[in-house]
């Protein structure tokens, strides 16, 4: 991360010496217990109301949030003091942490910050940009062709502004102005055959209709600043070792799992799922324990539908199977968690019910 906001700064042309990237991590070994006390302090004079108010823009608000959802901001809120900085700079996203922080901290015996904010871009669609939302980004490493793609259908509606939801124009705003102003401050930003010395004027040309601030027009103005720039970024990547840093950071092969797994999972033949070749002996393992079994009995599903909390009904159509067949699929990301023992308790509770065997 460290290497790639050097990188950032680079492609802005800045000099990089006068600013020091420092990648933090937990606190010093001797600060552990200072910290984990702290953390206890916080904690118990936060509310969950207050903690789930602080981060409502930057966690995933859900009825039932984890702790570590909750802790996030006041663990934000401590990063201010044991890493020794004066000040903190995020998005206007991180306000409501940088109000707890301020409240919080002083209570604690240590000094309040400054906290320093920039606004956010919308998303090139005209909502929230997001990492889980490929329309409303412009990665890094994106290809020139890629890049035109997305601004050709960037959200544009004639007449509206960057503050109504206009993503090209608030592109504008907050990427190409400041990129010219930074490169050759003054010089203004040309779109056709016009140039603006200042978004607003810019702006007032597209709401008034103005023939050359055209959609297409700002479109291109976007893409002629922007790509540049990106391509400082494509031609370091090209390095064997940033090569395998992207590799290792995003595996190619995650997307086609993902979607190999929801085709598969949505049959329900046992041979469907098991066709690879390295498991038909596991296949024809099951099939052996599968002929040895005792039919199943309607009488159970009965009690599966109450363990499950299913209609019974909805089992009906289970009855002339002599053997059921059910799959629990997992895809864990490292080791395997206490969230894998729910549905294996349920499994346990499963197997004591007359005529149900469980093969793990």
């Amino acid at each position: 991360m460290s290497f790639l906001v050097s990188l950032l700064v680079f492609m802005l042309a800045a000099q990089v010496l006068k600013a020091q990237l420092v990648a933090t991590g937990y606190p010093s070994l001797s600060k552990q217990g200072s910290y984990s006390e702290d953390v206890y302090r916080i904690s118990a004079d936060t509310s969950v109301r207050d903690a789930r108010k602080a981060g409502a823009e930057v966690v995933k608000q859900v009825a039932n949030p984890l702790v570590s959802g909750l802790l996030y901001p006041l663990l934000q809120a401590l990063d201010e003091e044991y890493l020794h900085v004066d000040a903190q700079f995020g998005g206007v996203d991180q306000r409501k942490i940088f109000v707890m922080a301020e409240r919080i901290l002083p209570r604690l015996g240590y000094r309040k910050r400054i906290h320093l904010m920039n606004p956010m871009v919308p998303g090139l669609t005209g909502d929230k940009m997001s990492a889980s939302e490929a329309a409303s980004k412009i990665d890094l490493l994106e290809s020139s062709s890629s890049v035109q793609a997305k601004l050709a259908t960037a959200a544009c509606p004639p007449g509206q502004r960057a503050a109504e939801g206009n993503g090209v124009l608030a592109f504008i705003k907050f990427v190409v102005f400041p990129l010219v102003n930074l490169a050759a401050p003054g010089s203004g930003v040309k779109v056709g055959d016009m140039s603006f010395a200042t978004f607003n004027d810019l702006e007032a040309a597209y709401v008034a209709g103005v023939a050359e601030v055209s959609p297409e027009a700002l479109r291109a103005c976007i893409f002629e600043h922007l790509d540049p720039r990106i391509e400082v970024v494509r031609q370091r990547f090209t390095e064997p070792r940033l090569l395998k840093l992207l590799s290792d950071a995003y595996p190619a092969d995650d997307a086609h799992c993902v979607e190999k797994h929801a085709a598969e999972s949505g049959s329900a033949s046992l041979t469907a799922v098991f066709s690879d070749d390295g498991l038909t002996d596991l296949k024809n393992r099951l099939s052996s324990i599968e002929s040895q079994l005792p039919s199943l009995e309607p009488s159970s599903l009965k009690s599966i539908a109450d363990l499950l909390l299913l209609n019974l009904e909805s089992l009906q159509p289970l009855t002339s199977r002599r053997v059921l067949r059910c799959m629990w699929s997992i895809a864990p990301s490292g080791v395997p968690h206490l969230g894998h023992t729910l549905p294996l308790r349920l499994l346990a509770r499963l197997s004591c019910i007359s005529g149900v065997h469980v093969n793990v």
